[in-house]
């Protein structure tokens, strides 16, 4: 299996074609993930900490919207089911929907009572839920419009501490992000979007075959 490491951009060249006419946000989503991933290895990070914390935002947003255009196909809401809709970069509000897709599926599909495979997925979805959700509060509380991390901010803004990879120095006057701890919330927070699909795909083919039977 090729890594990251063994998958160098071929002449120094970029596919534009292939770029411009290949619209798939999935695929978007997982070009974020490896630049964070290589970001995060190969750099130190008060070097690129803005574009980094950027490119870890946005990434979240992809995912969102690309797993809610999901789970539109299975859900009985219409709730911002289209790319149109889908526009705007508030975080918590793309969340909001997502969770609403998820949790009627789980009920219009009675996912609690299909064997343990499916509440194996409930579970692991529900866990990172939690560390999705701290992240998205985080930027939703310091970067709601998606351009602090940008264009950058001329006001003073007070850091709220409760944030489980956030850490103090100066007698509580400086607040840092424990890299690790953030990067870690992260990739359990991309999971619920890298396998959200893949997991329930199996179940949806065979509820889709006993419907017809």
């Amino acid at each position: 299996m090729e890594t990251l490491e063994d998958e160098k951009m071929e002449n120094k060249k970029i596919n534009l074609t292939l770029l411009l006419n290949k619209r798939e946000l999935f695929h978007r989503l997982t070009e974020y993930i490896n630049v964070v991933d290589i970001l995060y290895q190969n750099t130190i990070s008060d070097k690129i900490s803005a574009p980094f914390l950027y490119l870890i935002r946005h990434s979240i947003e992809i995912g969102l919207k690309s797993t809610i255009l999901y789970l539109c196909e299975k859900s009985d809401s219409n709730s911002m089911c289209t790319e149109e809709k889908l526009h705007g970069h508030e975080l918590l509000r793309l969340y909001n929907c997502f969770n609403q897709h998820w949790q009627n599926i789980i009920k219009k599909y009675d996912l609690k009572n299909q064997g343990e495979t499916l509440k194996d997925i409930i579970k692991d979805t529900n866990k990172y839920h939690k560390e999705l959700k701290e992240l998205i509060d985080f930027f939703d509380k310091y970067d709601e419009e998606s351009t602090l991390f940008r264009y950058g901010n001329s006001n003073l803004i007070e850091i709220d501490k409760k944030y489980s990879f956030l850490e103090s120095e100066y007698c509580g006057t400086v607040a840092l992000i424990d890299v690790d701890k953030f990067i870690e919330k992260y990739k359990n927070s991309m999971l619920v979007f890298k396998h959200l699909e893949d997991a329930l795909s199996d179940f949806f083919e065979y509820y889709e075959q006993k419907k017809n039977f």
